[in-house]
């Protein structure tokens, strides 16, 4: 029984260790979505799924808002040409925290972080 509740802890730890910050991501790595994200077209409402892979291709500090941009290229696609508007998401986990996100043509996610919560939980493992 011992064995088993250690198990259980061992495996929260490791879980919670692997969720990054948005400052730890890197451009260039791969990642994958730790929730799922729902977004609005002009056409229909686009989901994204949780456990998406997402590879980081550009990470931009906008000065003049205090927002940091990051664009990821989301893996699998199949509404290249579709966009949508901003929506604010909730970080899971994290009620006080949201982000800025759109999908733009070509299947690129762009997320706004707010720069005093680029330390915080991102939406990526």
């Amino acid at each position: 029984m011992k064995f088993i509740l250690l198990l259980s802890l061992l495996s929260t730890f490791n879980l919670e260790a692997a969720q990054n910050s948005w400052s730890e991501l890197k451009p260039g790595e791969r990642y994958r979505l730790n929730q799922e994200i729902t977004l609005q077209s002009k056409e229909k409402a686009i989901h994204i799924k949780k456990g998406t892979k997402v590879k980081l291709i550009e990470s931009t500090q906008l000065n003049m808002i205090k927002v940091h941009l990051q664009r990821y290229e989301v893996d699998d696609c199949i509404a290249e040409s579709v966009e949508s508007d901003l929506e604010l998401v909730n970080i899971k986990g994290n009620k006080q925290t949201s982000v800025g996100v759109n999908m733009s043509k070509g299947c690129i996610l762009e997320v706004f972080v707010e720069k005093k919560d680029f330390q915080k939980q991102s939406l990526v493992l």
